[in-house]
């Protein structure tokens, strides 16, 4: 491939070509041409020489990748550099990537994109924010810079982005539930607001807790979120577990022991009263897992609310329930 493994042999490529080699060989479908390869292993002076002696920039492979994107991806920033001041090449050039974590193809990424999934870190991305490209742009299917940040595990690349202003909670909310999560944004020297709030004025933490994603919001909530942080609908992450009937996101909360006012655990009980699917046993469920400890004075509460509405429901819970008032203590 016209020598784009080594250090010593531009010479050896315009040998070839000259004897009728083709400078842009590449196996059908491939787009990998000698140039592309030396871009992905950030052979300056082989670029250079490729491009003087004619080789087409813009060749592509799958998914329309060309050999900037391989650059970029691969964090060289001084072949991007070459390709962009030098070599006249456009910056809003876009191609696809197959997304491993969604399993699926997103189209429209830019070369922002490319360095956030890559190597280039926080440099790769201000070069190429200095070329006229959106830092809070997203592809196709929406993804932005920042979520393949953080699918890439890189936090001070994350950390950039959201300071230029990208919005956390859309990004988090694509993210694959892991673990991983959770190790990622409680970095040392994070200083990312896990309770920013979304375009509706929700918390990542409460969209969790509504989706009955208790993995991701485990991580969440390990990485220093709040569990009773009111966003702007009114509600905690708790009251929209419990409002959604995700008993196992309830639970989880109450071990965390995120405490709620009586009154907005007599509303979150109403809105399952009033359900026909809510049966006795889902609400002494609700009633166990947001009452942590069950002590006297909730027992008492929920019994004399439980008498007052007609809810059979809370009243047979509240006498069923671990507590001073129960015929099982």
């Amino acid at each position: 491939m016209f020598g784009t493994f080594g250090y010593h042999l531009p010479r050896i490529a315009s040998l070839l070509a000259r004897h009728g080699a083709d400078i842009d060989f590449h196996r059908a479908g491939s787009g990998m041409t000698p140039l592309r390869y030396a871009a992905q292993r950030g052979n300056l002076i082989m670029v250079k020489t490729l491009t003087g002696m004619g080789a087409n920039l813009t060749i592509e492979g799958p998914l329309g990748i060309q050999a900037i994107h391989a650059a970029v991806q691969f964090g060289h920033s001084e072949v991007v550099r070459f390709f962009l001041d030098e070599a006249g090449l456009d910056s809003q050039v876009e191609a696809s990537h197959f997304d491993e974590r969604a399993l699926k193809r997103d189209n429209s990424c830019n070369l922002l994109h490319f360095a956030a999934m890559g190597d280039g870190g926080v440099g790769m991305i201000d070069l190429l924010a200095g070329r006229g490209l959106d830092p809070l742009s997203t592809s196709a299917n929406s993804k932005s810079p920042l979520y393949y940040a953080i699918s890439n595990q890189n936090l001070a690349l994350v950390q950039h982005l959201h300071s230029k202003g990208a919005n956390i909670v859309p990004a988090l909310l694509d993210t694959a539930e892991t673990e991983s999560l959770g190790d990622l944004l409680a970095g040392e020297g994070n200083s990312i607001d896990l309770d920013s709030q979304g375009p509706d004025g929700r918390t990542a933490a409460s969209i969790y807790a509504e989706e009955g994603r208790v993995t991701a919001l485990k991580s969440l909530i390990s990485a220093g979120a709040s569990a009773t942080f009111v966003d702007g609908s009114g509600r905690s992450p708790l009251l929209w577990a419990a409002f959604l009937g995700n008993i196992s996101a309830v639970k989880y909360f109450a071990l965390k022991r995120a405490i709620v006012s009586f009154d907005d655990m007599a509303v979150a009980l109403e809105h399952h009263i009033s359900s026909p699917a809510a049966s006795q046993i889902f609400v002494h469920d609700l009633i166990l897992a947001f009452a942590q400890p069950f002590d006297e004075e909730i027992a008492l509460k929920l019994l004399e609310l439980g008498i007052e509405r007609g809810w059979e429901h809370v009243v047979a819970a509240a006498l069923r329930a671990p507590s001073p008032l129960s015929p099982f203590h």
